[in-house]
């Protein structure tokens, strides 16, 4: 964590959900230094049009929001729209890693919409996956 720290130069702490793949290029470090030093409202927005565009060159930031972003809204928001990136490399890689990690269900039942966009998941497991996230509190 403390490389990715170095490599992004943040100086607030991560709290990512998983390790995210490097090393990052310039451009990708350029893009995740300007998207972290916006509001939360301005990172939603952000995280919004990038998935518009669905420009493959913007995966880093949708990435970076769904391993690291502080804010639970920033994470379901890219989470969204994650499946728009599909032919990126390294879009499967990640979700399988995040499927295996089973991440906090905060993030249910984005997560699981992504997993079965990316055919991670069949419908039997999304069921499971959502009942489980809804009855972790009982």
């Amino acid at each position: 964590m403390k490389l990715l720290h170095h490599l992004l130069g943040l100086r607030r702490p991560l709290v990512p959900v998983y390790e995210p793949l490097l090393p990052l290029s310039e451009h990708d470090k350029a893009l995740v230094q300007r998207f972290v030093q916006m509001d939360v409202d301005s990172r939603i927005m952000r995280i919004i049009d990038a998935g518009e565009s669905a420009d493959l060159s913007e995966f880093p930031l949708l990435q970076f929001a769904i391993a690291a972003d502080l804010d639970l809204h920033v994470k379901l928001a890219a989470l969204r729209r994650i499946h728009l990136f599909y032919d990126h490399p390294r879009a499967v890689p990640m979700m399988t890693e995040l499927k295996e990690k089973k991440v906090i269900q905060d993030l249910e039942p984005y997560l699981s919409i992504a997993l079965q966009q990316f055919h991670l998941i069949d419908g039997d497991e999304f069921k499971r996956r959502i009942y489980e996230a809804n009855n972790a509190d009982a």
